[in-house]
């Protein structure tokens, strides 16, 4: 059985009214002590562009208890939903969280700690978007 994970909800800025053509990407950032790289990524991800491909960003924190300034700096984004755990949960407790708030068509996971680079979105997201026959694919989860 799992234990259960106290989450504190903040959101800096109520979700965009979006169009019947506009789709979503969520992007999932479990976070813990990352105070030395999550405002560095978060400035990445505001500088990615994702209009041409017809999607906006949901950007989702999920500070996993950090005991570092990981959500004090979150918060200076205003575009930025953060989760807090007020227990140490763990990075695959935190990415759970993080899925049960995302409300995107599409999802990426973002490790806080820039092992992967923004910029890539837009060359993983291409080939999705250009075929039709994944885009109606349905997953259960």
């Amino acid at each position: 059985m799992m234990a259960e994970t106290a989450v504190n909800i903040m959101t800096n800025k109520a979700k965009p009214i979006m169009t019947n053509s506009t789709k979503t990407l969520s992007i999932v950032i479990p976070a813990y002590n990352e105070a030395n790289f999550i405002g560095a990524l978060l400035e990445k991800i505001a500088k990615v562009n994702l209009t041409p491909l017809g999607l906006q960003k949901e950007i989702v924190v999920v500070n996993d208890c950090s005991v570092d300034q990981t959500a004090q700096i979150v918060r200076e984004f205003t575009d930025v939903t953060l989760l807090e755990h007020t227990v140490n949960s763990g990075k695959g407790m935190a990415v759970r969280t993080g899925l049960d708030r995302a409300t995107g068509d599409f999802l990426i996971i973002q490790d806080a700690d820039l092992e992967y680079d923004p910029e890539d979105y837009i060359p993983m997201l291409e080939p999705l978007l250009n075929d039709q026959r994944m885009l109606s694919m349905e997953v259960d989860i």
